[in-house]
């Protein structure tokens, strides 16, 4: 009899424990409801970006980190590049359907095919690309070895320092080098200046003696979304709905510093350093037509082409009017 009583009291107990569990879930998933929004309803479309891993490009990967890509409706595969010339090469390759490029790569590659459009800027900054140098000004580097990825924006930039100061653009010596590079070819002194990028930035002006020897606001360093003309316009579309988001989570700043650390794989301290620096948001203004015209202006002062200077309003996509209106502002 007292084993049958033990029994039905351990039955009780059971049957309340499951009640609880059952009660817990419940409360659990009507939490996770109510804190995730409902996923896409409807057909995916598949998208693969070119892109390199740096806090320019940041809304790509944030998008991505925080599932904007998905709830918008697309399928993402990021290929990581070195640098923005590499990722629009990829993407004229055939091999990505949207680029995140600076203003250099456009203009070089508009010389030679016009099958590529830009759909939208999503970054700027005036701090992002320098000159750090062992030479105190930029006077004293004449005749010296100034490394650079050539093709890139850091060519261009280098020469609008040169300018700017009232050097000519063949007082230097160029070294073709990857951006990963630069850093140690300054450290060793293989060079005697470089023209880097962030994170390479930071790290070249940690080098001792090392100097930024050029005023910053003299160049805007943009980055913009490329297309090519057959990339699914549908999938364009959804691509900068997620980037807008991306772009609002990261100014919102609550928790983007933290994941900007755990994506670009920096340090907390640089990503505090630099972050005010960078604005980022969807946008075509006549900031970008001009630089646009203006480096192609260089390209062909310097003899890089022989090639007749296209109308860049004509590479300007109109998607961007159909997602945000107000973020187009060229005159």
């Amino acid at each position: 009899m007292r084993q049958n009583k033990v029994f039905k009291l351990n039955e009780i107990h059971s049957v309340e424990m499951k009640v609880m569990l059952v009660f817990c879930v419940v409360i659990l998933a009507g939490i996770s409801l109510g804190c995730t929004k409902q996923s896409f309803e409807g057909t995916f479309e598949q998208i693969t970006i070119s892109t390199s891993r740096d806090i320019l490009n940041l809304p790509v990967w944030i998008a991505e980190e925080q599932g904007f890509f998905v709830d918008e409706g697309i399928v993402v595969t990021i290929k990581e590049a070195t640098s923005g010339k590499e990722a629009i090469e990829t993407m004229l390759a055939d091999e990505a359907d949207i680029a995140i490029v600076a203003p250099a790569p456009i203009v070089l590659n508009s010389f030679i095919r016009n099958d590529f459009k830009i759909i939208s800027g999503v970054a700027y900054t005036h701090e992002n690309i320098k000159l750090i140098s062992y030479a105190r000004t930029v006077a004293e580097l004449k005749g010296k070895k100034i490394g650079l990825t050539k093709g890139t924006t850091a060519q261009y930039y280098l020469d609008v320092c040169l300018t700017y100061y009232g050097q000519r653009s063949d007082s230097v010596e160029l070294v073709d080098m990857k951006p990963a590079e630069l850093p140690a070819a300054l450290e060793i002194k293989k060079v005697d200046a470089v023209v880097v990028w962030q994170p390479f930035t930071h790290r070249a002006q940690q080098i001792k003696g090392t100097t930024n020897a050029c005023n910053s606001l003299v160049y805007r360093t943009a980055l913009s979304a490329v297309a090519r003309d057959d990339t699914n316009q549908e999938a364009i579309t959804r691509f900068l709905k997620a980037i807008d988001r991306a772009s609002a989570f990261i100014n919102d700043d609550s928790q983007s510093r933290e994941m900007a650390v755990k994506i670009l794989r920096l340090d907390r301290q640089i990503i505090d350093d630099i972050w005010t620096h960078y604005t980022y948001g969807l946008y075509l203004d006549q900031t970008l037509l001009s630089t646009l015209e203006n480096e192609a202006l260089w390209a062909t002062k310097n003899n890089i082409t022989q090639a007749v200077i296209p109308d860049y309003r004509q590479y300007m996509s109109d998607i961007l009017l159909q997602v945000k209106p107000d973020a187009v502002t060229m005159g």
